[in-house]
């Protein structure tokens, strides 16, 4: 005889089944997904050292890139902020973009007055990133939060302009010679 109950119950033991496999199919899924987020993304729980570093331009640097000090990586860009002018640094030139940084806490005590900011490039078409040459050891220390102007980055399209207009002048002085020159 064909028994209802019997047939119900193993149903359900059938759909528990197939609800748990489903269930850690989907926490594996989610953990891998979350892995992939840690290991690819820009994800940092710890604090970090923060210094907002002002400059006419940024080179071509974008957020979350890397933040190097004496060529190791030591932390991120955070922010870049245009200010357009509007503000002044401590020697009345106008600020264009301010970039906040974060620096690991146990590279931080490098970061000294005088150490100086750089937009850098890795390799000759590389990515931009933030060098730091830490100051010198006995300087005081950067406070968390310290604003610092940045050494400008080389406009590769303002020295080829200058060289172009030199190259001009050098040429209007060889033509007005007229072989006086010798």
């Amino acid at each position: 005889m064909y028994n209802v109950r019997e047939s119900c119950a193993g149903a359900r033991v059938g759909n528990r089944s197939l609800e748990i496999k489903v269930g850690l199919f989907l926490l594996v899924a989610v953990a891998i997904l979350v892995g992939f987020l840690f290991i690819l993304g820009t994800f940092d729980f710890g604090s970090g050292h923060v210094i907002h570093l002002q400059f006419p331009n940024t080179g071509g640097l974008r957020n979350g890139a890397k933040v190097k000090i004496s060529g190791v990586q030591a932390g991120k860009v955070q922010e870049i902020l245009f200010l357009g002018g509007r503000e002044t640094n401590a020697q009345g030139e106008p600020i264009y973009v301010s970039i906040k940084i974060e620096v690991d806490d146990e590279m931080a005590p490098v970061l000294t007055e005088g150490s100086q900011f750089f937009v850098s490039t890795e390799g000759i078409l590389g990515e931009k990133y933030i060098e730091i040459a830490p100051g010198p050891p006995a300087g005081n220390p950067l406070p968390p939060g310290a604003v610092v102007d940045g050494v400008p980055p080389v406009e590769l399209q303002v020295l080829a302009s200058r060289a172009a207009g030199m190259m001009d002048k050098v040429q209007e002085l060889v033509d007005g010679d007229h072989g006086e020159l010798q």
